[in-house]
C-alpha cells in the first residue's frame, strides 16, 4: 500500500509525462522504449525481463536456474518451494482478480507489468544529472556545505520544491497523526484522493476512494467512541444501581412508616 502510495505510476507509464517531470527528452524516451507509448509498462517485456540472467545478482540468478530445473523435472515439490505463492488480502481482492482475470494477481503481484528491467537500465541514465561543485564547498573547517546562494531558496506554493512537502518536518509525529485523524473526519482526505484520482483519469479509483472514504471514517469514529462508551458504561451502570439502592430505601423507610 506504501508503494502504491508512493509511486506516480501516471508518469511511469506515460513518456511524455515521465519527460517533462525529469527533464528528459521524448525522442531519448521513446528511443530506449522502442516507441512503446506506455513508458515502463509493458506485461509482456516484464515477463521477459524477469527472467533474464543480465537483471539478476548472482543469488537470483541461481534460484531462477533452480525454477528452471524444477519445472523440466515436473517437481512440484521443489516448485512449491521455490516459487512466491499468489497471497491474497481479503475476500474481494480474491473476487475482483477472478471476475476480471487481471493479469497481475494477488497483493505482492500488483506491479508485475512495471518489471521491465531492460527499459529501467537504460531510463534510469539519461536524466541530465547536476554539478555537485556548482551545489557544494569546502568550508573552513574542511566540511562540505551548500553553497550560500542557494541558503535563501524556499519553496513556495507557485515553485514548490520535488519531493518535499515542509510540513513534514514542520510538526511533530504527533501533530501529524492528529491532522491526519482530522482530514479523515472532516472528508479532506478523501476529498484530495478523489481530485488526484479524477486528474490522473484513474475513474475506477475515483469510484472506490469514495465508498473507502466513508468506511475508512466509519473506523476512526468507532475507534474514537469505543474507549468513550467503554468508559461511560460502567459509570452509567452505576448511576442505574445506585439509583435502584436509592429507591429500595425510600420504599424500606415508607413502610415503616
Amino acid at each position: 500500500m506504501v508503494i502504491r502510495k508512493s509511486l506516480r505510476l501516471s508518469l511511469l507509464k506515460n513518456f511524455s509525462a515521465f519527460g517533462k517531470a525529469f527533464g528528459v527528452s521524448e525522442a531519448a524516451l521513446m528511443n530506449a522504449c522502442d516507441g512503446d507509448q506506455k513508458l515502463f509498462r509493458n506485461f509482456k517485456v516484464a515477463l521477459v525481463d524477469v527472467v533474464d540472467p543480465d537483471y539478476m545478482t548472482q543469488d537470483e540468478e541461481v534460484y531462477q536456474q533452480c525454477i528452471e530445473a524444477a519445472k523440466r523435472m515436473n517437481n512440484k515439490a521443489a516448485l512449491q518451494e521455490l516459487e512466491k505463492p499468489v497471497v491474497y488480502f481479503g475476500f474481494f481482492d480474491k473476487l475482483f482478480s477472478s471476475l476480471f482475470r487481471t493479469r497481475s494477481r494477488g497483493m505482492f503481484e500488483k506491479f508485475t507489468a512495471y518489471r521491465t528491467w531492460s527499459r529501467w537500465d537504460k531510463v534510469l541514465y539519461i536524466a541530465p544529472l547536476p554539478d555537485l561543485d556548482e551545489l557544494f564547498t569546502i568550508d573552513r573547517r574542511g566540511r562540505v556545505t551548500v553553497r550560500e546562494k542557494f541558503v535563501t531558496i524556499v519553496p513556495t506554493e507557485s515553485e514548490p520544491f520535488a519531493n518535499f512537502n515542509p510540513s513534514e518536518f514542520a510538526t511533530t509525529p504527533t501533530q501529524l497523526f492528529l491532522q491526519h485523524v482530522c482530514d479523515v473526519m472532516t472528508f479532506r482526505f478523501m476529498i484530495r484522493g478523489l481530485q488526484q484520482s479524477w486528474a490522473d483519469q484513474k475513474y475506477a479509483s475515483f469510484v472506490f476512494r469514495i465508498f473507502d472514504g466513508f468506511v475508512e471514517w466509519l473506523t476512526y469514529m468507532t475507534q474514537i467512541l469505543f474507549p468513550i462508551i467503554t468508559i461511560l458504561a460502567p459509570v452509567s451502570a452505576f448511576r442505574f444501581w445506585l439509583a435502584g439502592q436509592n429507591q429500595g430505601l425510600v420504599g424500606s423507610l415508607n413502610q415503616e412508616l
